[in-house]
């Protein structure tokens, strides 16, 4: 309809939004007027920009359309009230972007904590400090992001939030604020959008070969073949092994090593020339050997001088880029006798542990999509998906190099919906109507095994299991109508239904009853697990002195909660797009998670928590630009967004005294176990209000044909309006407190320089990407070690020589070997950090046909 729908869909896309670099800036107030301020800079600097590209004479050159997906089909950036940033098939091949951590870390207003415990793939995301739930048990978890993969939208993995490959994608979008209109439920952060390329009519081949630090090689191919004049078909198989960055000190136990391997397949039917089917299957494997975090060494409640090569653990310790020296200058931190903070730099390439840890994950990912054209202006999609995965585990909880106590998990996963929609278009506006229905189950077997003697337990003693089953199930109906005043003027306003119901049960949930003297009677309510009887008998400390296990404990209290709900959210936007080159908008949204329960018979308490749905508006004012004939282009976006019942993920212990929760401090001064008994009460509340407010900006610049310079700054400021949570057991007001994972200043600069040369073209870039400190807690009311993750600025470099049909690229990361952590860990002796090593990657990459 309008004169800007593309219809090409395999643009080069030279939208590297990349960020400029900034120093790390504390921000309270004035966010608006600073972003304004800033907007009319950028546009100021480009009519200079402009007088250098006009000396330069580089009149023929242009930066290439940015095409979104944010309304769920192909559009300018220039028509989406959507605050978008884009990375195309030429960018991801350039940088070697594997993952989601390559390209948020270059997204104004977003953090992300990499590498929990379900392998290097796992993270953690925040958009404008709206973060992802997620229960201890890994099953309870709510995304505030849709991560919609070939228009499917993918559910919780049994790794948690997805991470699909993007070998052979087209392109991946990072929408920021609510997306509920077009992406529905848990969308109200945003939406990661991910296109694989399609089979097509050419006969196509590609082979990737890389090598890189720690031993890694990668072997990735792909092949398209046309079979038919109307039937195509796409393979793309990418893979990689790897030693990982760290050694350890145990003799004869694995190191960080990993495994990977993506097998995609398609097939593409076009019947008649209105009705088209695309039939997806992509399995992945993923292996990952001990988790690559390194021990500080905080903590060495297990004994023993970390130093010392004979204990097994002699690695030293990693001092958190200076966190632990202003720890211990602060005496918050107490060093092992003969340890100096001389010294304690020591290790950054060692762990040392004796379990032999585990996580190995497959999941796989079955799309249909179908489409029929009833006419030129009106349009049927169908969308069905299912999602499968599961990942059995190992856990050397303790990380001490001895033998104490390991965790054993197997989870799984399905999640399945059906999605119709419904579009047509008239000379005066667009329409669209569409329902989907969904459900998913995700399930957690676990059980934390006593290897030693461990306080009151036995070897061979299951601390804790359980199994928890979370299900959601839910349908919703929307429809968006798009009306244009003129050809410049659109009225865009949009609104969905949804109903959601979840249940969290907890089944053979037990805790090991006390250790015991031969012969004596199991204490009330203690069984033997079946393999327990006449086994777990020991001479404890080899004096005689007999003991035999004390059996199990069944919790059977606060094993279930259920809530369902319904909500309608919506968007009312203006759109101005007066001509091919400039629009501008400003839209009201409304986004929501659904309500939910969350069961913890762990606490030994009824401690269900049922927490209320979660609502946001953002008001939004952006605009998007291309000016010097297409050399240049700006966008940004100035938005304020209020929470209410904002969900709040709480994990902590306190302390049980005679079934009443009371405050841990108590326990702390007396450090008497008979004071209180120390109880996990992990749980979701509702924090009453909360507020976010900022900018993000970026621009791309065609200096000359040969030099781009790119960047985008990202300002925020989100922090509790009113929230009266509970720490250590007792209710504390924390409003006013930042929330955890907001950073103030997020931004990136990237340059690139092409030339000819050696019978082909060589393009070298370097780039750099800022993020200010944030919180791995709820909030940021006292940061220090070990919840804070400080700032850091990190530099990326890479080089390509491209002939004709082939390329070898270099690509390094962290380029500076920047001593940085994205989040830290518990272990029983300490913190460990998610340290990230420089890295570097060669890769030789040839093309057939196409």
């Amino acid at each position: 309809m309008k004169h800007m729908l593309l219809k090409n869909k395999h643009q080069k896309e030279y939208n590297t939004m990349t960020q400029d670099a900034g120093n790390r800036v504390r921000i309270s107030r004035g966010l608006a007027f600073a972003g304004v301020s800033l907007m009319a800079l950028c546009m100021s600097s480009g009519v200079s920009i402009a007088q250098e590209m006009k000396n330069a004479g580089t009149d023929a050159i242009q930066l290439e359309e940015i095409v979104v997906h944010g309304q769920r089909k192909e559009q300018s950036i220039l028509e989406v009230p959507v605050s978008s940033t884009v990375f195309g098939a030429e960018k991801i091949d350039k940088e070697n972007i594997t993952d989601a951590k390559g390209y948020l870390a270059q997204t104004p207003n977003v953090s992300f904590q990499q590498g929990g415990r379900n392998g290097q793939r796992e993270i953690i995301i925040a958009i404008r400090g709206i973060s992802d739930i997620k229960g201890s048990e890994k099953v309870n978890q709510t995304s505030a992001f849709a991560t919609y993969f070939n228009d499917f939208g993918l559910s919780t993995l049994a790794t948690g939030q997805p991470n699909p490959s993007i070998y052979d994608a087209e392109a991946v979008e990072v929408l920021a604020g609510p997306q509920g209109v077009f992406f529905g439920r848990n969308s109200e952060g945003g939406a990661l959008v991910i296109h694989s390329k399609k089979p097509d009519e050419n006969l196509y081949g590609r082979i990737d070969a890389g090598y890189g630090t720690w031993g890694t090689y990668t072997l990735g191919a792909v092949a398209n073949v046309p079979i038919t004049d109307t039937l195509f078909a796409r393979v793309a198989i990418d893979s990689s092994v790897s030693d990982g960055p760290f050694k350890n000190a145990v003799p004869g136990k694995k190191g960080t090593g990993t495994e990977y391997m993506m097998a995609r397949g398609q097939i593409r039917w076009e019947p008649t020339e209105n009705t088209r089917i695309n039939l997806l299957g992509d399995y992945t494997l993923d292996y990952n050997d001990h988790q690559q975090k390194l021990p500080t060494c905080v903590n060495t409640y297990f004994g023993g001088d970390p130093f010392d090569q004979t204990t097994g653990r002699g690695i030293g310790c990693y001092d958190l880029n200076g966190v632990l020296s202003d720890s211990v200058a602060k005496g918050e931190t107490v060093l092992p006798d003969g340890v100096t903070l001389s010294s304690i730099r020591e290790n950054r390439d060692m762990i040392a542990q004796d379990a032999d840890e585990f996580s190995d994950a497959r999941t796989g990912i079955y799309i249909l999509n179908m489409e029929h054209d009833f006419s030129d202006n009106v349009n049927l999609t169908s969308i069905t998906g299912f999602v499968e995965s599961e990942m059995d585990q190992l856990l050397d909880l303790d990380g001490s190099g001895r033998d104490f106590l390991v965790r054993h998990g197997r989870f799984t996963s399905e999640g399945w919906s059906h999605e119709m929609r419904l579009t047509g278009t008239t000379d005066a506006f667009e329409w669209m109507l569409g329902g989907i229905y969904y459900k998913e189950e995700n399930f957690a077997k676990n059980d934390i095994e006593i290897r030693t003697f461990l306080g009151p337990w036995m070897k061979g003693d299951f601390a804790n299991e359980n199994e928890v089953t979370d299900e959601r199930e839910g349908w919703a109906i929307f429809g968006n109508v798009e009306y244009d005043f003129s050809d410049a003027l659109s009225l865009i306003v949009g609104g969905r239904y949804s109903h959601d119901k979840h249940s969290n049960s907890w089944d053979k949930v037990y805790s090991a009853c006390a250790n015991q003297a031969l012969g004596s009677a199991l204490a009330d309510g203690c069984t033997l697990r079946p393999d327990q009887v006449g086994n777990l008998v020991y001479d404890v400390n080899g004096d005689g002195d007999v003991r035999q296990t004390g059996g199990r404990a069944i919790q059977d209290i606060g094993t279930f909660g259920e809530q369902s709900g319904n909500d309608f959210s919506y968007r009312v936007a203006l759109n101005w797009n007066p001509n091919d080159d400039f629009s501008a908008y400003a839209s009201i949204a409304k986004g929501y998670k659904p309500s939910g329960a969350r069961a913890n018979p762990d606490s030994g308490l009824d401690n269900v928590s049922l927490y209320n749905k979660e609502r946001l508006m953002n008001y939004e004012v952006g605009f998007n630009a291309y000016f010097m004939d297409r050399r240049a282009r700006i966008s940004g976006a100035v938005f304020y967004m209020d929470w209410r019942d904002m969900q709040v993920e709480v994990r902590q212990t306190a302390c049980l005294k005679d079934g009443v929760l009371i405050d841990q401090e108590i326990f702390d001064q007396t450090n008497d176990p008979a004071t209180c008994v120390i109880t996990p009460i992990d749980r979701t509340e509702n924090a009453e209000k909360a507020t976010s407010k900022g900018f993000e900006i970026s621009g791309d610049f065609l200096i000359t044909e040969q030099l781009k310079l790119s960047g985008s700054l990202g300002i925020l400021d989100a922090k509790f309006v009113h929230y009266i949570g509970n720490v250590k057991g007792t209710d504390q007001d924390i409003s006013g407190s930042k929330i955890g994972a907001a950073p103030s200043v997020t931004a990136s600069a990237a340059a690139e320089y092409t030339m000819d040369a050696l019978g082909g073209e060589l393009s070298g870039r370097i780039g750099m990407t800022h993020r200010s400190s944030v919180s791995n807690a709820r909030s940021q009311a006292s940061l220090g070690f070990p919840t804070e993750v400080p700032a850091f600025t990190l530099v990326n470099a890479g080089i390509t020589q491209s002939w004709e049909n082939h390329r070898v690229s270099l690509n390094v990361s962290n380029l500076l070997n920047k001593e940085y952590f994205t989040s830290t860990d518990n272990s029983m002796i300490g913190r460990a950090a998610t340290y990230n090593p420089r890295r570097f990657t060669v890769r030789w990459t040839m093309e057939f046909g196409g």
